[in-house]
């Protein structure tokens, strides 16, 4: 049976677990049309099996868990394992749109523009490892670009610094038509980069730049989705002046949270965004699901100041 849209992410042992609960279950509750759509999740690296009790609770959400060895090679880069698994997806996974999820994202809304056609991204935060072509990243970009044959295909303005840089996109999120071969295109160039020592002296944005590489190679200028996608919430307090501005959850398609829930302190996390409403039903189902997942454990001294105040 071919699918019109499923999703791919990965799920191995440790924290990715709990963020892949807690992403499949924002997904079938707040993902409208597309909250019963296929889930897939990899488990792409040796060594990495996840708990038995994550596999069931998969299982009960309706997501194929996929242990395979996707990523050996490389198996020291965990962030090889995203072209890798996408690269997989797009060879075995019958549907006509695909949609990697990082693990570390939770939905509040009906993602329907992924579905609007060609590869979907969003913008990186910051410029980072990106280029405005006159900085000190700019050589390194174009030996890159000359190796692979390829050249910059316009640019985007950072969501977060509003810079404005050489097309580079943030690979949180990416929905791409499956004939377009797109993932196979970005496992090639990581792997080039990594087998020839070419990476970049930042290798956490590695495979990121190499999906902007692997877009150029393929002559495609990706359609930007909105800015409720992907939304930086650990940047909230740079974005919250801003027009159209989101003050709620329920203001936002996605969120990508990165290492936010990670912090103990004396306070919920989701207290630290001060100008934004938390206290709607989608705050309150978040402040739950983070109970239960066991992503926010306050630490023993945050929860003795947390008594001490009250």
């Amino acid at each position: 049976m071919s699918h019109r849209v499923a999703f791919i992410a990965c799920c191995e042992r440790g924290r990715l677990e709990q963020e892949t609960l807690l992403l499949v279950r924002s997904l079938r509750r707040f993902g409208g049309a597309l909250a019963s759509a296929p889930i897939f999740t990899f488990q792409p690296r040796p060594g990495t099996v996840i708990a038995p009790a994550t596999e069931r609770a998969l299982r009960a959400l309706d997501v194929v868990h996929l242990s395979v060895v996707l990523n050996d090679q490389h198996a020291g880069y965990p962030l090889a394992n995203k072209p890798a698994v996408c690269a997989f997806a797009e060879q075995h996974v019958d549907a006509d749109t695909l949609v990697f999820v990082d693990s570390d994202k939770v939905f509040f809304g009906e993602p329907r523009a992924l579905l609007d056609g060609g590869v979907a991204v969003r913008p990186v935060d910051h410029r980072t490892a990106g280029t405005t072509g006159s900085d000190e990243n700019a050589a390194w970009w174009r030996d890159t670009w000359q190796r692979f044959g390829a050249a910059p295909r316009g640019t985007v303005q950072a969501t977060v610094s509003g810079e404005t840089v050489q097309a580079y996109w943030n690979s949180g999120l990416v929905a791409w038509p499956r004939e377009a071969g797109m993932a196979r295109q970005w496992q090639r160039c990581l792997a080039t980069l990594m087998d020839e020592n070419r990476m970049p002296e930042n290798r956490f944005f590695g495979e990121q730049i190499c999906l902007a590489l692997a877009l150029d190679l393929l002559g495609i200028a990706p359609r930007g989705l909105p800015p409720a996608y992907n939304y930086p919430i650990h940047h909230h307090h740079a974005l919250a002046a801003r027009d159209g501005a989101p003050r709620k959850l329920e203001d936002t398609v996605s969120i990508h949270y990165h290492k936010l829930f990670a912090r103990p302190s004396a306070e919920h996390p989701l207290d630290a965004l001060r100008d934004f409403d938390t206290g709607t039903p989608a705050g309150r189902w978040l402040r739950e699901e983070l109970a239960r997942t066991g992503l926010y454990a306050p630490s023993w001294l945050a929860r003795l100041k947390a008594r001490l105040r009250a």
